[in-house]
């Protein structure tokens, strides 16, 4: 922790808080007694809301107790404007849990948690592909890490636009179950490539760290509708509110795949299955032959060669 002198600039440390492992986002009761911290785990079993008592005095913290946060990858963390209850969120899972509040700013077990059922409205996603074929070209890439039951519209609209020349990488979905029950990963063309996510060691993701309650769709690549596989499990990501965390599920393998397609359409091979696939039909893993070196707005971006997959 540090104090903050506005009219100098000048920062000074005043100690640091201990109990509690990779603290991000944080929140203050209202009347700054007590300080929240979400604790983003790689295992979400382990993700936790930490709670520490504040010195009014110097600001430093003492650690008092910490709760389950039911869900991967907590995301924000809030006191209601009495302080009596705590709110997290959950990226992975789409959840919020709320804690009571004791009176010496612990937080009691979890009084409930909530999780989102619904999905987007076919209008807006079909919106959202009519606008980037607005404003894309041909040979363009798309990603679309998302998923909802299975959609005629969708479909007809990622259709129409890679008949127009876009490239669709597609995530398979994470509900372990056949990705030929989901829009738009059911869609099958010569421009459009579903995704399914492997683990550490080539193995097909029946299940992630992050989540264990989630795994990779799967069905292909013989029958429809999965092209190829690519890593998905403890995948480093840019996190909401900046800097990285670690993530896990089909949307992040499909992004790899969008970036090959846009880099070296021509140069996409495969190298080996995966191991383990539910379906005893393995994805291959796909790969490129030649370094790739992709220029984004001024800035030279490397690609990674098969062996690198985990360490770049």
């Amino acid at each position: 922790m540090y104090t903050f002198e506005a009219q100098t600039g000048i920062i000074d440390s005043v100690g640091a808080a201990k109990g509690v492992q990779n603290p991000s986002y944080l929140a203050l009761s209202p009347d700054k007694s007590t300080l929240y911290a979400v604790n983003e785990m790689a295992d979400s079993l382990e993700t936790t809301v930490s709670s520490f008592a504040r010195n009014s005095s110097d600001g430093s913290l003492q650690f008092i107790n910490k709760q389950p946060s039911r869900g991967g990858a907590p995301c924000y963390v809030s006191t209601d404007k009495n302080g009596d209850v705590q709110f997290s969120a959950n990226y992975l899972g789409g959840s919020f849990t709320m804690f009571p509040v004791n009176d010496d700013g612990s937080l009691a077990k979890p009084a409930a948690t909530v999780e989102q059922s619904g999905s987007a409205l076919d209008s807006d996603i079909i919106a959202g592909i009519n606008y980037v074929i607005s404003k894309a070209s041909s040979n363009d890439g798309v990603n679309m890490s998302l998923g909802k039951p299975a959609s005629n519209s969708i479909a007809n609209a990622v259709i129409s636009a890679a008949d127009g020349g876009l490239r669709f990488s597609i995530s398979a979905g994470n509900s372990k179950v056949s990705a030929i029950s989901f829009s738009p990963g059911r869609v099958e063309h010569p421009n459009v490539w579903t995704v399914s996510a492997f683990k550490h060691g080539d193995n097909f993701a029946v299940s992630f760290d992050c989540n264990i309650n989630q795994g990779s769709n799967f069905s292909g690549p013989t029958s429809a509708p999965i092209e190829y596989s690519l890593p998905g499990n403890n995948i480093p990501s840019l996190a909401i509110g900046g800097g990285t965390t670690i993530m896990c599920g089909t949307s992040m393998a499909a992004p790899h795949i969008a970036g090959l397609l846009l880099a070296a359409p021509n140069d996409v091979t495969t190298d080996g299955v995966v191991s383990n696939d539910p379906d005893n039909d393995p994805d291959p893993i796909a790969v490129y032959d030649l370094p790739l070196a992709v220029s984004v707005s001024g800035a030279e971006s490397r690609g990674c060669r098969r062996t690198e997959y985990l360490d770049c």
